[in-house]
């Protein structure tokens, strides 16, 4: 794939396919980050991450998996499993390896575990048969729109 089309996928995830204004994806329960600006983009990287995350081992265990045994009809419930997972594994990083990040972190994380655009994300990805680079773009960028959307609102 090249650049053209990664570009593409990244403009289309930032604008045209935000998840927030255009699919009326949630970004979980955390309403205060629509209130405070350092809370809105704590919740934004919150997303980011988690968005990232689940697309990647998303994507890995829907085509070394999922794809190769026939099982695209427990699609919907892994990828569930997987953003919940990411979300703990993601809490269980920054609790080890960045205690203080952790600290400010940890309610943001912790309502991204009701994430409807990481979920989301993953079943797009999966649905348009991106590769893993197309699908870490749209997930990026996906969650930088959502960010931006946070910031902005």
């Amino acid at each position: 794939m090249n650049s053209v089309h990664l570009t593409a996928i990244a403009v289309a995830a930032l604008l045209s396919e935000n998840f927030i204004l255009v699919s009326c994806m949630g970004i979980g329960t955390k309403l205060e980050a629509f209130r405070a600006p350092r809370e809105a983009r704590r919740t934004g990287f919150s997303v980011l991450l988690t968005m990232v995350l689940t697309v990647f081992l998303s994507w890995l265990a829907d085509n070394m998996i999922l794809r190769h045994y026939g099982w695209e009809h427990l699609r919907l419930m892994t990828f569930t499993l997987i953003s919940l997972g990411s979300v703990a594994l993601l809490r269980l990083s920054f609790h080890t390896f960045l205690p203080g990040m952790a600290h400010r972190l940890d309610d943001s994380l912790s309502s991204m575990s009701t994430n409807c655009s990481a979920l989301g994300a993953a079943l797009l990805s999966s649905i348009r048969g991106y590769e893993l680079d197309q699908a870490l773009a749209f997930a990026l960028f996906g969650g930088l729109g959502v960010m931006i959307c946070l910031l902005c609102f």
